[in-house]
């Protein structure tokens, strides 16, 4: 068999298992939302989804943050929101969280594509 045709083969199924897996995680996140905004209720879960999103859009695009690594910039964006949702008493805990800032990192990536600006890392 052609050595082209087999690593071609390969390629188009890794991007097929990659895309998969992409779709689920977008799945569990959206999943999580979900759950989330029934636990909150309509105001106190679009509270936090601006908060949400204010403070990933702050981390990105501050200076001070510039050189920290995706994950840094994301465990900085848990400690703030956890810290809002202790001083506003909503009963929200670290994973849920987790899917919030994923959620508003999507949001600001698609945003951000649209204006042909480079997608960012959570």
């Amino acid at each position: 068999m052609d050595p082209k045709l087999i690593q071609n083969l390969i390629v188009d199924v890794i991007l097929l298992l990659v895309g998969v897996a992409a779709f689920g995680l977008r799945s569990l996140i959206q999943v999580g939302v979900v759950y989330l905004q029934a636990k909150l209720g309509d105001r106190n879960f679009n509270t936090l989804l601006s908060y949400a999103d204010m403070t990933v859009r702050f981390i990105e695009q501050s200076p001070a943050f510039q050189e920290l690594t995706g994950d840094k910039k994301k465990e900085l964006a848990i400690i703030e929101l956890l810290k809002f949702c202790e001083s506003h008493k909503l009963p929200v805990d670290r994973a849920l969280i987790d899917k919030v800032i994923e959620s508003a990192v999507q949001i600001m990536n698609v945003e951000k594509g649209k204006i042909g600006l480079p997608e960012i890392g959570a």
